[in-house]
């Protein structure tokens, strides 16, 4: 009965692909219906804090501009998608909350528009690669292409189990969201997005290890760049993918019947 219910809501989710991504679109137009250039104004804040911040750190931590680019970029539009995911997510119920008092649909639907609301942004935000790409295409000739996959995969995984986690424990604590945007800005920090690991010294190195922002991050922007990764990175994303996506399947199973409720 636990896990029919799950695969029951997961497959009516699938089905329903025309709600999700209908919604998800309409969501991300939503935002920027009345302003003269849209979605473009997402495209300012990535493209200031790529180019100047590059800039400057290329200069302060004698790094090459070829490299370091590149780095910088990737990392931190990885990290704008995942704070993304990370933000709606603890508002995904609270937001669609009039659907599921009169309209309920299966609760992956809701986690799923969310979803593609967030991939429409980040798309957007790739905008902000074209100018390194040109000036620095050698650093984008050898990527792998059967790693990119294996980290986009997990990444997709992941971010399903948490919009639907932080879905369902932020409806039901509604305090704990601003401990997670907190937690966030300091993750930041000791994330490999501006900085490289070469800066770091041996704290460095284990705090980097212990922060699991560091695997996704360092595994899609690795793979692109034609870096080689370890097993034991790639085995460790795949275990904090299935801890999360456990972990959302017994919340919301836990949950189900009191989410309206809770609205």
């Amino acid at each position: 009965m636990f896990f029919r219910e799950f695969i029951q809501d997961l497959v009516g989710a699938c089905l329903d692909w025309r709600y999700w991504l209908t919604y998800g679109v309409l969501d991300a137009r939503r935002i920027y219906l009345r302003t003269r250039f849209g979605m473009l104004w997402e495209m300012v804040g990535p493209g200031l804090f790529v180019y100047v911040i590059g800039f400057a750190y290329t200069r302060l931590m004698a790094n090459t501009a070829t490299e370091f680019l590149p780095h910088i970029a990737l990392g931190y539009i990885i990290w704008m998608n995942m704070q993304l995911v990370i933000s709606r997510g603890s508002m995904m119920f609270v937001q669609v909350r009039p659907q599921i008092i009169s309209n309920p649909r299966p609760f992956f639907s809701y986690a799923f528009s969310t979803l593609t609301t967030s991939s429409i942004y980040s798309a957007v935000h790739l905008v902000v690669l074209v100018p390194v790409v040109i000036f620095y295409f050698p650093a984008f000739t050898d990527p792998k292409a059967l790693i990119f996959f294996y980290y986009a995969i997990l990444y997709v995984l992941t971010g399903i189990s948490l919009l639907t986690l932080l879905g369902v424990l932020c409806l039901r604590l509604p305090d704990i969201k601003p401990l997670i945007m907190a937690v966030n800005r300091l993750a930041f920090f000791v994330t490999p997005i501006i900085w490289t690991e070469r800066n770091l010294g041996n704290t460095g190195r284990i705090v980097m290890t212990l922060n699991p922002y560091s695997y996704y991050v360092s595994g899609l922007r690795g793979a692109i760049l034609g870096k080689d990764t370890t097993l034991t990175d790639m085995l460790v994303t795949l275990t904090i993918t299935l801890i999360l996506m456990l972990a959302a399947m017994i919340s919301l199973q836990l949950s189900r019947h009191r989410i309206p409720y809770w609205l």
